[in-house]
C-alpha cells in the first residue's frame, strides 16, 4: 500500500505526503457483497462533490487500507505464534480501540448504501443482540448491506451521537438507476429505510459482541436509539434526493408523477406537514386538470390532503375533502 501511494504520487506529479494525512472522514461499509472498484468509485465521487462545495481537502479512513486485516484477525505466522499465546496477543492489533480512535479523529461519515434494491443472501452469522435468537437459514435480506452489520451500526451510532454529518454514497450501478428508483419506485426505498432494525444486525465474530454492544448502549436508547438515528438520517437524505428529483421533472409531469405523491406522504409521516401540503395541493390541481375529479389517482390525493388537514386541525377543510372522496 505504501508503494502504491508513492507510485500514484509520482504518476500524477504530486508529493506522496499530500496523499496521506490525519483522517477527516470515515467510510462505513459492509465487507460482504461489496466490490472494491464500486466502493472506491463511490468514495471518489462523493469527495469531489464535498471538496467542491467547501474547498476543504478530505482524507478518508477505510479499514482495509488503514488497518492490517491480518493483524486485526490475529492470523499471522501461526507456527511461530500459536493462537492463545502471549506473543500472538502482543502482535494483534487492538480491535477494541483502532476503530474507536479513528472515529474520534474524524468529523463526518460516508455510509455506503448499496445495494439500494433487490435481495441478497445474508451470511450465516449470528445476531449482534444474542436475545434475538438465531437468524433464519438462507435469509434473503433487502437494502444496504452496511445497515445489517454490527460494526457499521457501531460506527454510525458513534458518529451520529457526536453530531457528525452523514453522507450517503452509492455504487455506480445504483447511481445510474437512482433517478428511476426515485421517480417510479420511491415508496420501495422509503419502505427499506422504514424497516431498518438495529436488533437484526449480524456479527461475524462473537468475541466483538460485548465491546460493540457496550459502545452502542452509550447512545440514548441503545440499539433502538441507533435504529431511530440511522432511520432519521436516511429519511432526511431520501427527502433531499426526492426534492431534487422532483425539481428536475418537466413541469407537465410533476403534478401527476408518482414521486410527488410518495414524497408528500413521506414528508407528512415525518411531520413536515406544511411542505407535504404544498405537494399534495400541487398534485391535486394537476390531477383534476389532466385526469378529472373522479380518477382513482385524483381521489387518492384528495384523501391524503384531507388526512393532512385533519392532522393540522383543519377539520372543516378535511371534512369537505373526505366527503368528496367518499362520493367519488
Amino acid at each position: 500500500l505504501a508503494e502504491s501511494v508513492v507510485h500514484a504520487a509520482e504518476t500524477s506529479g504530486a508529493s506522496s505526503a499530500a496523499l496521506v494525512e490525519h483522517a477527516t472522514t470515515f467510510f462505513s461499509y459492509s465487507w460482504t457483497g461489496t466490490r472494491l472498484g464500486d466502493m472506491l468509485d463511490a468514495v471518489e465521487g462523493q469527495l469531489e462533490r464535498l471538496e467542491a462545495s467547501d474547498g476543504k481537502p478530505r482524507f478518508v479512513w477505510i479499514d482495509m487500507f488503514c488497518a492490517s486485516q491480518n493483524l486485526l484477525a490475529g492470523v499471522f505466522e501461526p507456527d511461530a505464534h500459536p493462537r492463545g499465546s502471549a506473543e500472538r496477543a502482543a502482535r494483534k492489533e487492538d480491535t477494541d480501540h483502532i476503530f474507536g480512535d479513528a472515529l474520534e479523529a474524524v468529523g463526518e461519515l460516508l455510509l455506503y448504501c448499496s445495494p439500494l434494491s433487490g435481495t441478497w443472501l445474508a451470511p450465516p452469522h449470528p445476531y449482534l443482540d444474542p436475545e434475538r435468537g438465531e437468524p433464519p437459514e438462507r435469509w434473503e435480506r433487502r437494502g444496504p448491506g452496511a445497515i445489517t452489520r454490527a460494526w457499521c451500526l457501531f460506527e454510525m451510532g458513534e458518529c451520529l451521537a457526536k453530531g457528525y454529518p452523514l453522507h450517503v454514497v452509492l455504487s455506480p450501478a445504483d447511481v445510474e438507476g437512482f433517478e428511476g428508483l426515485l421517480t417510479r419506485r420511491f415508496d420501495e426505498i422509503a419502505g427499506i429505510v422504514a424497516s431498518i432494525d438495529a436488533r437484526e444486525a449480524q456479527i461475524s465474530k462473537t468475541e466483538d459482541r460485548e465491546y460493540i454492544l457496550a459502545q452502542v448502549n452509550r447512545v440514548e436508547g441503545g440499539l433502538g436509539g441507533v435504529t431511530q438515528a440511522v432511520c432519521a438520517a436516511l429519511r432526511a437524505w431520501l427527502a433531499r434526493e426526492g426534492r431534487a428529483a422532483l425539481a428536475r421533472l418537466p413541469a407537465a409531469e410533476r403534478g401527476t408523477s408518482v414521486l410527488i405523491h410518495q414524497l408528500g406522504r413521506m414528508l407528512a409521516d415525518q411531520g413536515e406537514l406544511e411542505e407535504a401540503g404544498e405537494l399534495f395541493r400541487e398534485a391535486l390541481q394537476a390531477k383534476r386538470e389532466t385526469l378529472g375529479d373522479k380518477h382513482p389517482s385524483t381521489l387518492d390525493t384528495i384523501y391524503n390532503l384531507g388526512d393532512l388537514l385533519k392532522a393540522q386541525g383543519d377539520l372543516e377543510g378535511a371534512l369537505a375533502l373526505f366527503c368528496e372522496d367518499l362520493e367519488g
